[in-house]
C-alpha cells in the first residue's frame, strides 16, 4: 500500500500537459495514451415496474405461456415458477425435453379428460308406438352419499369438490386447508391427497376464500403477484427504504441465475442486482461486501471461504483484556499483537473508504446542484461554442462513479491483500506474476484513479460562469481530459481485479463490469 504522502502527489509534467492543451480538434481525440481505453462491457437494459403494474407484465408471461402450452393460468404459473419465469429457458427446453416432460419436472396434473361416448340410436318408431300400456310405477332412488377422506363424514356428492387429479374432499375441508396454506405463505396450493403434486386452481381457492374468509383470499391474490418477483431471476425489489413500491427488471434471454450487474432506480437508489444489496458496490464482489456491511453493522462474519479471519481476532482482544496481568502466557501475548495489528490495518482501510464515500456524498449532493444550474446557465449562452454543456454533467457523473468505485477497492483490498482474511491459491504457471506483483498493479491503478479523481472535483468546484470564454473552453477540455483518463483507469483497476486478482482466490468470485457514468437507469414501465 503506498503512503498517504502518495496518495495526493501530482505528477507535474502530466497536469503541465493538460493546462497548456489549446483545446483543438474533437473532444474524443483530445486525450493521447498510448493504452487504448478497456472495452466496456454493454448493460443490460432494465424497467422499474411499478406495483399496479406488476399484474400486467405478470399476464403478458402467463398469456405467453397459456397460448403455447395450451394450458390453464395456474399450470402455467407453476411451470413459469419452475423454470423463474425464464421464457427463454422454458421455450428452449420445450424443443428438447418436449411438453409432457416439461409439466411433469413442474409438478403439473393436468386434468383427466372426460371420455363422452355417443347417446345410442333411439328405437325403431313402430316398436316406440306400439308398447302395451301398463301401469307405470315410481321406484325411490336414494342419492348416493361420498366419504371424506380428511373428517370422515358422509356428504351429499353437492357437498364435495374434486380438482384436476380427481382427488375429491369435501367442501369444509378444502376451505380450512385453503386457509391454512394461504396464511402459511404458500403460493402454490397443492392437493390434499397424500403424495399428490397436482396444484389447485386459482379460481377454485378465490371461489372458497372469498366466502370464508375474504381477508385471505386478497393475501392470496399478493401472494401470487409476489411471486413474479421473489421467484424471478430477472426482477428483484428495489431495496430503498422507505420502500419506493418498485421492482426492477432486467431485459436478458439467457438467464440462469441473476445477473451480475448493477442498477439505478427512478427513485434514485443504485443497488447489486445479484445479492440485491442497496448500495452499487462494484468492484467488490458480493460475498466481501457482504462481510464488510456486516462488519460495520457489528455481526458476526461468516468465514465458511476465509482462512482465520479478523472476527476470532477481534474477540480475542477483548477476552484477553479481562486476563489478569500475571496469567499472561506468550500465546497469549501473540494474541494480542494479532488483535492489535489486524485493527490497526482494518483502521487503514476504513479511513480511506469512508474519506472517499463521505467525499462521494459531498460531490453528490452539494457539488451536483451547483453543476446544474452551471448547466442551465450555459445552455442560455449566445456562444455555440458555450452552449453545449453536456460536458458538465458527464464529468460529474464521471466523477461519482470513479470516487463511488475508488471507495470501494479499499474493501476489496481489506480483505484481498491479507492471507489472514481470504485463502488464495499460488500462482497458476511458472513466470506469471506473484501475488505482491499483482497487489503493486492493483495500488497502482488505484492509485492513478485517486489522482484524477481529486482533480477532476477541484474543478468541477470552480465557478465557471465568472470566467472569459476562452477560460471555459479551456475548463471543458480539461474536464474532457479527465474524464477520459480517469475512466481509463477506473476501467484498468477493474480488469485487474477481475483478470489477476480474484483467479487466486480460493473460492470463485466475480464482479460486475466498470459502467462510465455509473450503474444504468431503470427505465419506466407504461403502466
Amino acid at each position: 500500500m503506498h503512503s498517504d504522502d502518495d496518495l495526493y502527489y501530482y505528477d507535474d509534467e502530466e497536469e503541465a500537459m493538460e493546462d497548456d492543451d489549446d483545446g483543438g480538434g474533437a473532444w474524443q481525440d483530445e486525450v493521447e495514451d498510448d493504452d487504448p481505453l478497456p472495452s466496456v462491457e454493454r448493460p443490460p437494459e432494465f424497467s422499474a415496474i411499478k406495483k399496479e403494474s406488476l399484474s400486467v407484465a405478470q399476464q403478458q408471461d402467463l398469456s405467453m405461456v397459456m397460448g403455447v402450452f395450451n394450458i390453464k393460468q395456474h399450470h402455467a404459473r407453476a411451470l413459469l415458477i419452475h423454470y423463474r419465469w425464464n421464457t427463454f429457458r422454458l421455450n428452449d427446453h420445450l424443443e428438447r425435453k418436449g411438453q409432457d416432460r416439461m409439466l411433469t419436472e413442474a409438478g403439473v396434473v393436468l386434468p383427466r379428460e372426460n371420455k363422452t361416448t355417443a347417446a345410442p340410436p333411439p328405437p325403431p318408431a313402430s316398436t316406440t308406438n306400439k308398447q302395451p300400456s301398463r301401469k307405470k310405477t315410481k321406484t325411490k332412488t336414494k342419492k348416493k352419499e361420498a366419504s371424506c377422506n380428511v373428517c370422515f363424514e358422509d356428504f351429499s356428492p353437492h357437498a364435495m369438490s374434486a380438482m384436476d387429479c380427481g382427488h375429491s374432499f369435501c367442501d369444509a375441508c378444502w376451505t380450512g386447508y385453503f386457509v391454512s396454506a394461504i396464511g402459511g405463505g404458500s403460493k402454490q396450493v397443492r392437493c390434499m391427497e397424500f403424495k399428490c403434486p397436482a396444484i389447485v386452481d386459482e379460481e377454485v381457492v378465490h371461489h372458497f376464500l372469498g366466502r370464508k374468509d375474504p381477508a385471505m383470499a386478497e393475501r392470496f391474490q399478493d401472494l401470487l403477484l409476489q411471486s413474479y418477483v421473489d421467484d424471478n431471476s430477472a426482477v428483484k425489489w428495489c431495496p430503498s427504504v422507505p420502500h419506493c413500491g418498485r421492482a426492477i427488471r432486467v431485459a436478458s434471454a439467457e438467464l440462469e441465475m441473476e445477473p451480475l450487474c448493477e442498477v439505478e432506480c427512478p427513485c434514485g437508489v443504485s443497488f447489486c442486482f445479484r445479492c440485491a444489496a442497496a448500495t452499487a458496490h462494484s468492484p467488490c464482489p458480493c460475498a466481501m461486501w457482504e462481510r464488510w456491511d456486516a462488519k460495520g453493522r457489528g455481526e458476526a462474519e461468516n468465514t465458511s471461504w476465509l482462512c482465520g479471519g479478523a472476527t476470532g481476532a477481534d474477540h480475542t482482544w477483548t477476552s484477553i483484556a479481562g486476563h489478569s496481568c500475571n496469567r499472561f502466557k506468550e500465546e497469549d501475548k501473540k494474541k494480542v499483537d494479532d488483535a492489535k495489528r489486524q485493527l490497526r490495518r482494518y483502521e487503514h482501510y476504513y479511513k480511506r473508504f469512508e474519506s472517499h464515500r463521505l467525499s462521494c456524498t459531498v460531490e453528490r449532493e452539494k457539488i451536483g446542484p451547483a453543476v446544474a444550474k452551471r448547466v442551465e446557465e450555459l445552455e442560455s449562452h449566445d456562444s455555440i461554442l458555450i452552449k453545449d454543456a453536456s460536458w458538465l454533467s458527464g464529468a460529474h457523473r464521471s466523477l461519482l462513479a470513479c470516487r463511488r468505485a475508488l471507495a470501494q477497492s479499499y474493501v476489496f483490498a481489506y480483505y484481498m491483500f491479507d492471507a489472514e482474511e481470504t485463502a488464495t491459491v499460488p500462482p497458476p504457471e511458472k513466470g506469471s506474476l506473484s501475488m505482491a506483483q499483482r497487489q503493486s498493479l492493483f495500488e497502482d491503478y488505484q492509485e492513478q484513479v485517486e489522482r484524477n479523481v481529486e482533480k477532476l472535483s477541484e474543478l468541477l468546484g470552480k465557478d465557471v460562469m465568472d470566467m472569459p470564454d476562452e477560460d471555459i473552453v479551456k475548463v471543458r477540455q480539461n474536464a474532457v481530459n479527465l474524464v477520459r483518463v480517469g475512466e481509463t483507469h477506473c476501467g484498468k483497476m477493474y480488469g485487474c481485479i477481475q483478470d489477476e486478482l480474484l483467479p487466486m482466490l480460493v473460492e470463485p468470485m466475480s464482479i460486475a463490469s466498470f459502467q462510465p457514468g455509473g450503474p444504468s437507469k431503470a427505465a419506466e414501465l407504461p403502466a
